[in-house]
Parts: C-alpha cells; sequence; structure tokens
C-alpha cells in the first residue's frame, strides 16, 4: 500500500492583470529615451553603456513576457488568444532589439 500525500492547498497571490503592461510600458519607455539620446548625439559606444541599455530595455520585456504567460491558457485548458500574441509579440520583440539596442547610433543615423 502506497501512502498518498495530500498537499495543503497554497495561497496563491492574485494576478495583476496590468503589471504585463506595466513591465511592457517600462521597457518601451526606456527604449525610446536611448533611442532619443543617441539621436541628439549621446555615444554609445562603450561596452558597459550598450550592456546597461540593454538590460534596462529587455528585463522589463522579457517579465512582460513572463507574466503574459501565466494567461496563455485558462482554468479550463482553453488558449487565452491575446495572450498567446503578446506574449510571442514580447519574445520577438525581444529577438528584434538585441541587435538594435548594441548597435543604437547606427540605426538610429539611418532614420
Amino acid at each position: 500500500m502506497a501512502e498518498q500525500k495530500k498537499t495543503p492547498n497554497k495561497k496563491t497571490k492574485p494576478i495583476n492583470k496590468k503589471e504585463k503592461f506595466i513591465w511592457f510600458l517600462i521597457s518601451m519607455v526606456i527604449f525610446a529615451v536611448g533611442a532619443i539620446l543617441a539621436k541628439c548625439g549621446v555615444s554609445f559606444d562603450n561596452y558597459a553603456v550598450k550592456a546597461v541599455y540593454a538590460v534596462l530595455v529587455l528585463f522589463p520585456l522579457l517579465m512582460a513576457a513572463q507574466k503574459v504567460s501565466y494567461e496563455r491558457f485558462d482554468e479550463n485548458g482553453k488558449r487565452n488568444i491575446p495572450a498567446f500574441l503578446m506574449y510571442y509579440a514580447c519574445v520577438l520583440l525581444f529577438i528584434v532589439l538585441i541587435p538594435v539596442i548594441f548597435w543604437v547610433n547606427q540605426f538610429v543615423q539611418i532614420g
């Protein structure tokens, strides 16, 4: 006879539905500020500056994707299509922004 382990019901924090948009907005604001600074002549040639800028832009974007990933399926197991679209949009934007961030001076001069 195998004993069945009972797991107590864990209390989970309620999901803040606006938090994913807040993280996404933070990422886009920091990206826009960096692009404006590069357009005004601030140099992003130092690798340390590029790395800090990359973390400041990409970490909030990653957090937004992580917050959306919790909502991709509802409690019945059905797919939440808008959450799927936003999740993959965040992942795709993360991939696209990596070269833009590290060569922001070149991309801003083109525009």
